[in-house]
């Protein structure tokens, strides 16, 4: 939803203030929507004639003969049911956002004013996905991460094996703005001058978190362990590898935090002047400084 509420205030005959507060909210939920793309057969069918889900392992890219013999050394089923898959994983989102925007106007002399106008901005956002140990992909990495040199061989499990993947992400911003300027504005006879002044500074602030955690289960709110030293280097003979063939390899996804200031300031001046309303001249300067460049001492 969203609600957005203004108000102009007159306090005397030279001063004006306005406020506008805006506050929105979105939250959304979503399962695993299959997506079609190129790589579907013309016509595919994703139920038979009885209703039931149709199993289309090809899809995965791998041969028949291929994925039996995954499947055989990590004792891990890599069927693909594309309809099954809707209800093995699911997304929510939630996200807030809250900002004041306000201003004033005082009428100084004769055509010279100052205005203001101050900013403020508050967000905040969550999104949580889960994929259950029955998704394609959790099975899929699971098997990425198995060795096992025959199907006679107890697999060596990388990764837990009981549980699901969770993600969530989060991420907080903070912004603000000001702007200061004195405003002259007159004309006399065939003489016409308008000048301004001012300064504005502004700062924008931005976190985002992300967690991810396998093995986790839904009711105990627990999870796995994961060696993410070992498995953030090659290893070698795995059962279905990600690196050449031969190995793999996966990065530590665990935790990652990322946090941005940005600050601007910004002083300028602009004056212009008309004369019988057909020739004119305009002068403008302006310096802006931030803190992501350095200064030129």
């Amino acid at each position: 939803y969203k609600v957005n509420i203004r108000q102009d205030i007159k306090a005397a005959s030279w001063m004006r203030f306005y406020v506008i507060t805006d506050l929105s909210t979105n939250s959304g939920a979503s399962k695993r929507n299959l997506a079609i793309d190129n790589s579907f057969y013309p016509y595919q069918l994703f139920r038979d004639a009885q209703g039931n889900n149709l199993s289309v392992p090809f899809m995965t890219g791998l041969s028949d003969s291929t994925l039996k013999a995954f499947e055989a050394r990590s004792r891990i089923s890599l069927d693909y049911n594309p309809l099954n898959e809707f209800n093995y994983g699911n997304t929510t989102t939630d996200a807030m956002l809250a900002r004041i925007n306000a201003g004033v106007t005082i009428d100084i002399y004769k055509g010279l004013r100052f205005e203001g106008s101050y900013g403020f901005i508050k967000g905040h956002n969550k999104k949580r996905e889960f994929e259950s140990l029955r998704s394609y992909a959790v099975r899929k990495e699971i098997v990425q991460f198995t060795v096992a040199a025959t199907p006679s061989v107890v697999p060596t499990y990388y990764l837990p094996t009981n549980g699901g993947r969770l993600t969530n992400t989060t991420g907080d911003q903070r912004n603000w703005t000001v702007r200061n300027q004195f405003v002259y504005d007159n004309s006399w006879g065939r003489h016409q001058l308008t000048a301004l002044a001012g300064q504005e500074a502004q700062e924008q602030f931005s976190i985002n978190t992300s967690t991810r955690v396998r093995g986790f289960d839904e009711d105990l709110l627990t999870y796995g362990a994961v060696d993410y030293k070992t498995v953030g280097g090659l290893i070698l003979n795995t059962v279905y590898p990600n690196v050449s063939f031969l190995a793999s390899t996966m990065g530590n996804d665990n935790f990652y935090t990322n946090e941005v200031t940005s600050r601007f300031t910004s002083y300028y001046s602009n004056v212009a002047y008309t004369y019988n309303r057909k020739y004119a001249i305009n002068a403008s300067w302006r310096n802006d400084q931030s803190n992501l460049f350095g200064k030129d001492k």
